[in-house]
């Protein structure tokens, strides 16, 4: 893939170096810029998620995607970049009672002797730097507390991040299960077609930002700035692409006409 285009695609600039530094400034310009979103499913298109078809969406025709497009393409970012960079795949456990299939797609960064949680493609509560893969340890970036725990449901490690000081669980995942690439598929073909799945039914989008989180379920749009959050009921179709492009930095392409919601009004 070309990291020019990718580059350019975030607004970075500056050196790219297998450093602390570069691994940082990229997941943050990476998930402030390119928006958590399946609306092509609501599009009547499926999701793609070899690398030409992600690099074409996410970088030629400056869409976003969510986590199997989205960790696909920072995987072959920071391994070109010449990160050492292995793929993971979780259980999401937010807004669940119990940890859903393995349909979540993180990475573990090697870098000077210690390994990283990076994950751009969680959406609205995700990482926006990576974070020390250190079990049993709290970790602070932008204002927000994160750690590493022992799951007590399957062999691996949950995700938590503090909110209202409750911790609250993101995912479960296994740092050292193997990876294939047949994994990532039949996860994402779950995830985009099974009639039941959180994505086939819901419009979803996030952006996030220090300091800033913002996300749209349908027409409920959130925007958390700490402990403060401004809600807003979308009335029109034309309305919502209106913040489709100032929230989220996306414009559907000319024609693209997603699936009607009933609270949203034609136009």
């Amino acid at each position: 893939m070309s990291l020019e285009a990718y580059l350019e695609r975030l607004g970075h600039v500056g050196p790219v170096r297998v450093d602390l530094e570069t691994l940082d400034s990229l997941h943050r310009a990476h998930v402030g810029t390119l928006p958590f979103e399946n609306l092509d499913i609501h599009l009547g298109l499926p999701i793609r998620v070899d690398l030409p078809s992600v690099e074409a969406k996410l970088v030629g025709a400056r869409r976003g995607g969510y986590c199997f497009e989205q960790n696909t393409l920072f995987h072959s970012v920071l391994s070109q970049v010449g990160f050492r960079v292995h793929r993971t795949i979780g259980r999401v456990i937010w807004g669940r009672e119990r940890p859903g299939a393995r349909t979540h797609q993180v990475l573990r960064v090697e870098l000077g002797g210690r390994e990283w949680l990076a994950d751009v493609g969680f959406g609205g509560n995700g990482l926006i730097s990576p974070i020390p893969l250190e079990v049993g340890r709290e970790h602070e970036a932008h204002g927000e507390r994160w750690r590493l725990v022992e799951s007590q449901w399957v062999p691996g490690y949950e995700l938590h991040l503090l909110i209202q000081d409750e911790w609250k669980a993101m995912f479960i995942f296994d740092p050292r299960e193997p990876v294939l690439d047949l994994d990532i598929e039949s996860g994402n073909h779950f995830t985009s077609t099974f009639p039941e799945s959180h994505f086939v039914k819901s419009r979803v989008l996030a952006r996030c930002t220090p300091g800033v989180r913002r996300t749209m379920l349908n027409a409920e749009l959130k925007i958390r700035r700490g402990a403060s959050v401004e809600v807003r009921q979308l009335q029109s179709e034309a309305e919502y692409r209106e913040v489709l492009e100032r929230e989220f930095l996306l414009v559907l392409p000319d024609g693209a006409r997603l699936r009607p919601l009933p609270e949203l009004a034609p136009g």
